[in-house]
C-alpha cells in the first residue's frame, strides 16, 4: 500500500514527530462516520426541507429531459422528411 492509504497524524506532517501509528484510511473514515453519525442530529424540518429540494430538483431534472427528449423527435422529423425529399429527387434523377 502507498502511504496515500494512510492517515497520519498532524505532527508527524508537520514533522515534529509522533509516535502514533499510521491509520488506514477507510479504517478512519469508517471511525468519522460512526462518530458523526451518532454525534450530530439535524432537526425533522431541515431533513424535510432537504428532501423536498432533492425532490424538486429531480423533478425538474426529468422534466429537462422530457423536454430534450422532445426537441430531439422535432429534429428527427425534419430529417426524415429531408431524407424522403432527398429519396424522391434521388429518384426523379434516375
Amino acid at each position: 500500500m502507498s502511504l496515500s492509504t494512510y492517515v497520519a497524524s498532524p505532527q508527524i506532517r508537520s514533522g515534529v514527530g509522533c509516535d502514533h501509528p499510521y491509520i488506514p484510511v477507510d479504517i478512519m473514515e469508517e471511525a468519522v462516520t460512526r462518530h458523526y453519525s451518532t454525534a450530530v442530529s439535524v432537526p425533522a424540518e431541515f431533513q424535510a426541507h432537504i428532501r423536498a429540494n432533492i425532490t424538486k430538483a429531480a423533478q425538474a431534472n426529468n422534466n429537462l429531459t422530457a423536454t430534450m427528449r422532445s426537441k430531439l423527435e422535432q429534429c428527427l422529423t425534419k430529417l426524415d422528411t429531408k431524407e424522403s425529399y432527398f429519396l424522391d429527387l434521388a429518384a426523379d434523377e434516375g
